[in-house]
Parts: structure tokens; sequence; C-alpha cells
């Protein structure tokens, strides 16, 4: 009998790296999105994450159609360039359920399944942006590290289960992710180096790495016995990640504020 794979987000960057990945290992795949995947062996379910109803009515069919769900991936994403005081409640709303609140219903939803069966690995696309901010990126950077504390405190309760949650950390990626995010210039005069912090990233994301690296240190956690709970991708990025931890915040500061031309 096939594992069965559900990967939320998986038309496209990391998610469909993750997907042929698994397909590589005989997964049966169920794509969840706005979008379909193009390969013609994934199974798709179009949904916006950001209704709870017809995500967890998915997740639950996909649980009676195949009798079980062996792992779930949620790599659904948004970010969004916009100075703090001028973003709309609408936007960070919006922005916290598809990064935040989009996985808390997604596992909330798989857990009566997998725990039917004793077993359960559950892979969330995090970001090293939840340890170091990204400038006038405010709120993804919130619910990033939202997001690592989510899955510490749920180990705790699914671990018993033998059920799995790890928090994958990517540095900057080379993915379409960048061209996606919202940016808003309206108030460039008052905030003047904006534009320099928006360029700056995109510069660390389309010279970073490629999205297969990340798939192949999902595909491991995933395998293993006990998966970690949290997980850096790359040598560079856990260099950073550990000094971020180590160091003073205030050391910390100035060294984001250098990096984003913020001086």
């Amino acid at each position: 009998m096939k594992n069965i794979a559900v990967v939320i987000g998986g038309s496209s960057g990391i998610g469909n790296s993750i997907i042929e990945k698994l397909l590589n290992k005989d997964y049966s795949i169920h794509q969840i999105s706005r979008h379909h995947s193009l390969n013609p062996r994934v199974k798709n379910h179009i949904c916006d994450v950001i209704n709870d109803e017809n995500l967890k009515k998915i997740i639950v069919e996909i649980g009676k159609e195949e009798g079980q769900i062996d792992v779930l991936v949620y790599s659904a994403g948004c970010s969004m360039a916009i100075p703090l005081e001028y973003t709309k409640k609408n936007e960070y709303r919006y922005l916290f359920d598809v990064n935040f609140f989009g996985i808390v219903e997604s596992i909330k939803s798989v857990l009566p399944i997998m725990k039917s069966k004793k077993k359960g690995r559950i892979i969330i696309i995090s970001s090293l942006g939840s340890n170091i901010p990204i400038a006038y990126d405010t709120f993804y950077s919130s619910s990033k590290a939202a997001i690592d504390n989510l899955v510490f405190n749920a180990n705790l309760e699914c671990n018993k289960d033998n059920i799995f949650i790890t928090s994958v950390l990517p540095g900057g990626t080379r993915t379409a992710f960048t061209y996606k995010r919202k940016i808003n210039n309206s108030h460039a005069g008052e905030y003047q180096n904006l534009g320099a912090a928006v360029k700056c990233l995109e510069k660390m994301e389309q010279k970073g790495m490629r999205p297969e690296k990340v798939a192949k240190v999902v595909i491991r956690q995933i395998h293993k016995d006990k998966p970690k709970i949290l997980i850096v991708v790359g040598l560079k990025n856990k260099i950073y990640y550990l000094l971020s931890r180590i160091i003073p915040k205030k050391w910390l500061f100035k060294i984001v504020k250098k990096t984003y031309q913020l001086d």
C-alpha cells in the first residue's frame, strides 16, 4: 500500500519540489491550493487556505477516501513589504490566515486521521525570518516566529501517538515567491529606504538556495523515526541562526539594519 501525502501549497516553489521528491519515493499525492499542480500524477483540490471549513472538509475527505494520511506538508505562504503604520487590518489578517492559522486548521483536521493509525509526519515550511527579522515585512517574520512556537508546543501533545511535527527554516530560496510579495511604496517619501530594503531581500532570495535543497531536507525528516522539531537548511543559514540565538539583541538589530541599508 502506498503512503499518502497531502501537500498544501504545492503548485509551485518549495511545495512543488517536495511533491516531485515524494513521487520519486512512490507516494500518492493530494495537493491543496488555489492553483493546480501540473504534474498528472497529483490529485488536485482547489481551495484557498483561509477558507477554514473548505480546507477541513477536503482533508477529512482525503482521509476517508484513502483510509490514511501519512504525511502533511504545509508550504503555503505570503509576504508583504509595507511600513507597519500603514498596514491595513485586512492585509495583516490575511497574511496570518495564510501563514499561521491555515496551519492550525490543517493540523487540527489531520490529527484524528493520523492518531487512528498511531503514526504521522507533519512538515511546516517556516523561515529563517522567524529569528532574523526582515525589514518592512514585520508580519511575515512574526507569523513565522509563531509557527516555530506552535510546532514546539504541538509536539508535546502529539509525540505519544508517533506523530511528529517539524518546522523547516530555509533562508533565501530561488522561487517565484519573490515576485508575488505585496509591496506598498505609496509612502516612499516618508520611508525612503523601503525600496532599497526590498531589493536587498529580493537579491538574497534569488541568490539563495534552490527549492530542491529544501525538499531534500524535508524528505529526510519525513523518513526519520524521530524527526527534529526545528531544522535550518544550509550550513551558512545554520551559522546565522546560531548567531541570532546567542548574540545580544542590540547586535542583531544593528546587523539587520546594515543588511537592509537602513542606516
